[in-house]
C-alpha cells in the first residue's frame, strides 16, 4: 500500500524491515500475505510465505516496535486530510495494536484492522533523551536560548517539512529541553536568530 510518504516519516514496514535488518540480517521480500499471518492464530489464505524462524522474529520486532512507541521514542501516525495525525503512545499497545503494525496500517477512525485502511507512518528523528541545557531560569533571553537549540535537535529541516501543528511542536520541545516552552517562544526565537543571520 505505499503512497505518499510526507518528509520526516517512513512507512510502518520501512520500519520494521530496518530493526529487523539491524538485528538478523537480509529480510528478504515480504508480501501482504506474510504481514497479514504474523499474529493470525493460523494463516488464514494458506499463502504465506515464512518460516517458523523468521515469523518469530519478525513478531519479536513489531513487539520491540510497540515498545518504542509505548516509550514515546518513536511516534506513529497518519496522513489525512488535515495534515499528519499522531496516534497516542498507547493505542497501538495491545494485540489489536500488534495486528494494526504488521499490516502497516490503520483506520483513521479508530485504527481497527480492515481493507480500507491508511498507511501507518512512524515518525523520524524522535528526539529520545533531552538535551543538556544550561538552567532555563534567567529570564526570556534565557529560555529562548534553550528552546532553540531543543527545537535544532528535533527539525532539522524545519518543522513545516514535518508539517507539525504549532501545538505539537510546542509539546515536542518542551519535552526535548525539560521545561514548558509556547509557541510563540520558540517563533521569537527562530525569528531572532533569523534576523541576526539576514545582517
Amino acid at each position: 500500500m505505499t503512497g505518499f510518504v510526507p518528509p520526516g516519516c517512513r512507512t510502518c514496514h520501512d520500519a520494521l524491515r530496518e530493526m529487523y535488518e539491524e538485528k538478523h540480517g537480509p529480510l528478504g521480500q515480504i508480501d501482504y500475505y506474510g504481514w497479514l499471518s504474523l499474529f493470525a492464530a493460523k494463516d488464514p489464505y494458506r499463502k504465506a510465505k515464512l518460516n517458523r524462524v523468521k515469523r518469530e522474529r519478525l513478531q519479536a520486532v513489531v513487539v520491540d516496535l510497540q515498545a518504542q512507541l509505548y516509550a514515546g521514542e518513536r511516534v506513529a501516525c497518519w496522513l489525512g486530510t488535515a495534515g499528519l495525525t499522531d496516534l497516542g503512545r498507547y493505542e497501538l499497545s495491545d494485540k489489536r495494536g500488534a495486528v494494526a503494525i504488521s499490516m502497516g496500517s490503520v483506520h483513521p477512525s479508530g485504527w481497527a484492522p480492515d481493507s480500507d485502511n491508511t498507511e501507518l507512518l512512524i515518525r523520524e528523528h524522535i528526539a529520545v533523551k533531552p538535551v543538556k541545557v544550561a538552567n532555563a531560569k534567567g529570564g526570556a533571553p534565557r529560555k529562548r536560548e534553550g528552546a532553540l537549540v531543543a527545537y535544532d535537535e528535533i527539525y532539522k529541516d524545519g518543522h513545516r517539512a514535518t508539517q507539525d501543528t504549532q501545538p505539537v511542536v510546542a509539546r515536542r520541545v518542551s519535552a526535548q529541553c525539560g521545561f514548558k516552552v509556547s509557541y510563540d517562544t520558540i517563533d521569537r526565537a527562530l525569528k531572532e536568530r533569523e534576523s541576526k543571520t539576514s545582517n
